[in-house]
């Protein structure tokens, strides 16, 4: 497995310090492995995300700088370090709720859901930035690992449509519509709108994993 080679600080580890469990690699439920999306050198450790409606042949990478504020989009799936992210799994809602971490808002919503961080990891190597959103922003961007709720995000168990499952923003306030990892339209940015609850939530914000070297 992929493991951090460095303290973990700030809010991980006040959620470990909890008991929440940090796993890094592909540790979500709805992981996959009908397509690939890393690199040789980061293997079957890294993983990139893809939505239901463009599938697996366009995944989660890093389009622009690798600095906080870097865009991430969907793009063509391949065997690039732009596509190398790590999933770390911190624990359940309420983990970070009792530690006054997380809003009463979202642990009434998602309390027994877990909390994930996507960690850019470009050929292996730890970036320390996120797939987070920038305070009163609504684009997801690189923004700095466990220093706020900007970068964890929750995976919404009971909205879940098979194998896919929405991503819901720790910075979350609202209720019952929470706002949700998006990508609209492949090589534009990610963003955060509110999720869809008439029936199924849409499929751009529907969100699954791959792994492993793209061949």
């Amino acid at each position: 497995m992929l493991v951090k080679n460095r303290t973990v600080t700030g809010l991980a580890a006040l959620a470990l310090a909890s008991g929440a469990c940090l796993t890094a690699g592909v540790s979500v439920a709805h992981a996959s492995t009908a397509a690939r999306a890393a690199t040789v050198k980061c293997g079957s450790n890294c993983a990139s995300l893809f939505n239901e409606r463009f599938g697996s042949a366009d995944v989660s990478a890093v389009t622009g700088s690798s600095a906080v504020g870097g865009p991430v989009a969907l793009a063509k799936a391949a065997a690039v370090p732009a596509q190398d992210f790590a999933i770390y799994d911190l624990g359940h809602v309420h983990n970070f709720y009792r530690l006054g971490l997380i809003n009463s808002t979202l642990n009434g919503s998602y309390g027994s859901d877990e909390v994930y961080e996507y960690q850019y990891v470009p050929a292996r190597s730890f970036t320390d930035l996120c797939l987070g959103v920038a305070p009163g922003a609504a684009a997801v961007t690189l923004q700095k690992c466990g220093r706020t709720t900007s970068t964890l995000w929750i995976g919404d168990a009971a909205a879940a449509n098979g194998s896919y499952t929405p991503l819901i923003s720790g910075t979350d306030t609202a209720a019952p519509a929470a706002w949700a990892l998006t990508a609209a339209k492949v090589g534009t940015a990610f963003t955060i709108t509110k999720l869809s609850k008439a029936g199924a939530p849409a499929e751009d914000q529907l969100w699954q994993t791959v792994s492993g070297v793209t061949p």
